[in-house]
């Protein structure tokens, strides 16, 4: 249902989570998407055992041969936003903080096929690291870096309750002339994202 009117209109055109994209990407740096992902919807586990969690990146593997630097590192912002509740143990989302500069880095220093191995290994590595759940009400829209690693999470909840959100994108445009340097991860994100970044 990602083209659905209602569904872009409560979320990717939504002028609140738009101005939230301009703060973060720049304003008129972006075209305002006409889809979302989709609604992702969770089951409870119930009384399966517990799993371990496994995140992705959205920049995958396969991608980096076909790619250009430009587009794999530009700025990107993943948007999901709650249809109802989800409390903690929900599945809402999670996050692995700080991953974004390590993704951003590999991209940027590895070459060729190594891309491949050294992000799967990476995944693995951060598999085994902290990660950070979210949840919220009904209406609440958690933002992540495009390059930061996250999953779902599992839903965990003893009543019968899904956990249902809308994902989307925002996507600066691409430049049509290469950074000199990509030392900078924030070097093209807007100028308070530059004068806040660490």
């Amino acid at each position: 249902p990602a083209h659905e009117e209602w569904l872009v209109r409560m979320m990717v055109v939504n002028p609140i989570i738009v101005g939230w994209a301009e703060q973060l990407l720049g304003k008129g740096s972006f075209d305002v998407p006409q889809q979302v992902r989709g609604i992702y919807c969770l089951l409870p586990m119930g009384d399966a055992p517990e799993q371990p969690l496994v995140c992705h990146c959205d920049v995958k593997p396969d991608k980096l041969p076909s790619t250009s630097l430009e587009s794999l590192l530009k700025p990107r912002l993943g948007a999901v936003g709650l249809i109802a509740p989800v409390p903690p143990d929900g599945g809402a989302f999670t996050v692995w903080p700080g991953t974004h500069k390590i993704i951003y880095d590999l991209i940027f220093r590895t070459e060729g096929l190594a891309w491949k191995e050294a992000y799967k290994n990476q995944i693995v590595d951060f598999n085994s690291d902290r990660h950070v759940e979210g949840w919220g009400d009904a209406g609440d829209v958690l933002l992540w870096h495009g390059l930061l690693a996250h999953s779902a999470g599992w839903n965990r909840l003893e009543k019968l309750q899904l956990r249902e959100a809308v994902l989307c994108d925002y996507d600066q445009y691409e430049v049509e002339k290469p950074k000199a340097s990509y030392e900078d991860m924030w070097g093209d994100w807007s100028d308070e994202v530059r004068t806040t970044a660490g």
